[in-house]
């Protein structure tokens, strides 16, 4: 029973998971700028800096050269548990890495410990606009935000974790992501107040698949 699933042991064998098709860009192309400082994403660096009439600043001050790939939003842990990829080895990632499948990574050129950023919109991608209508403050939801995160391993073989057809691929911790997006916001766009109801949101609630792995009836069980 769909009741059973969601609330009884040991049917609770499910996770959530978002997947998103986003262009990525990759510090390789601007090697000088600081991924963790979002200042340079959002702001002209000099007076004869016209970024944001003619172009995004990120564009401007990194790259128009993107990679078009899925990316996942997954708990490996929670998936490790219910069996989901069961041959997965890499660890659960920490907040603001990823994981590339090795088809993006050598399209790229590039290697484990660099930077990769993607631009997201919290209206067109995490359907917050239900729940805008629902917070104390009004939230900025289809303002573009770039994430920095850093290529914490390079896999070839997904070991169940998504179809052998779907090759190119990054792969973001679940749980981490509010997190870490809240610390990739332009400053002088999200008041303290704003990052604060950012903050509070708990992803879950968000989800736009739930992956289910039901347990082997008793009489399979050895």
């Amino acid at each position: 029973m769909a009741e059973d699933l969601l609330t009884s042991e040991p049917y609770l064998q499910h996770t959530p998971r978002i997947t998103l098709s986003l262009p990525i860009y990759f510090s390789a192309y601007c090697s000088d700028r600081d991924p963790d400082d979002p200042y340079w994403k959002y702001h002209p660096l000099s007076s004869e800096d016209y970024c944001g009439y003619y172009t995004t600043c990120f564009i401007a001050h990194c790259s128009s050269l993107a990679y078009t790939a899925d990316v996942i939003f997954l708990d490996v842990d929670r998936e490790r548990e219910i069996g989901i990829g069961r041959d997965w080895k890499l660890p659960k990632l920490k907040e603001g890495e990823v994981y590339l499948s090795e088809v993006l990574a050598k399209s790229a050129g590039v290697s484990v410990g660099e930077y990769i950023y993607f631009p997201i919109t919290l209206s067109d991608y995490f359907g917050f606009e239900i729940w805008k209508n629902l917070t104390s403050v009004r939230i900025i939801t289809d303002t573009m935000i770039y994430v920095s995160c850093k290529i914490a391993g390079i896999y070839n073989d997904p070991a169940g974790k998504h179809s052998l057809e779907i090759t190119s691929v990054v792969m973001v911790d679940y749980d981490t992501f509010i997190n870490h997006l809240v610390k990739n916001l332009d400053n002088s766009t999200y008041s303290p107040e704003l990052v604060s109801e950012i903050s509070s949101i708990n992803l879950r609630d968000f989800a736009t698949q739930v992956v289910v792995n039901f347990p082997s009836p008793p009489s399979m069980l050895i």
